[in-house]
Parts: structure tokens; C-alpha cells; sequence
């Protein structure tokens, strides 16, 4: 998933302008668009990290609720 949103590249190139333009203005737009999507992009990666470990939470815990639901429907 990270390098589906590409957070490092974001990070990696956070001081670098956009489109080779070495004004002030397009630095500090570039720097803050840059921040910006380096934020969006590292909640989702953390969204996505919390669900991904709580499907493999989940997957674990699957064989002990199978046994536990053919337990108690044989103790009937």
C-alpha cells in the first residue's frame, strides 16, 4: 500500500519544487502541497495499517470461534 500512495516519494522530494520553478512563491506552494499530501497519504496508510491488522486479528481468532461454535452446539 505504500507504494500504491507513494509516501516515501512524497517525503523524499518535500523540498524540491515543482516543475523545476526556484521562485519563492512556487517553493513554498510546492512545500505546502507537498505537506499536505504527505499527511493525507500517511492517515490513509495508517487507516490501512489498522485494518490490515485487524483482518489478521480476525483471521486468527477464526479457528478458535469455529471450536467454540461446534463445542457449544455439541454440548446441547
Amino acid at each position: 500500500m505504500e507504494r500504491r500512495l507513494g509516501w516515501s516519494v512524497w517525503l523524499t522530494n518535500l523540498f524540491n519544487p515543482m516543475y523545476g520553478q526556484r521562485d519563492w512563491q512556487s517553493v513554498l506552494i510546492s512545500f505546502f502541497v507537498r505537506l499536505f499530501q504527505i499527511v493525507f497519504r500517511g492517515i490513509l496508510l495508517l487507516i490501512w495499517l489498522v485494518l490490515m491488522f485487524l483482518l489478521a486479528l480476525f483471521w486468527l481468532a477464526l479457528p478458535l470461534l469455529v471450536i467454540y461454535q461446534l463445542v457449544s452446539f455439541f454440548n446441547k
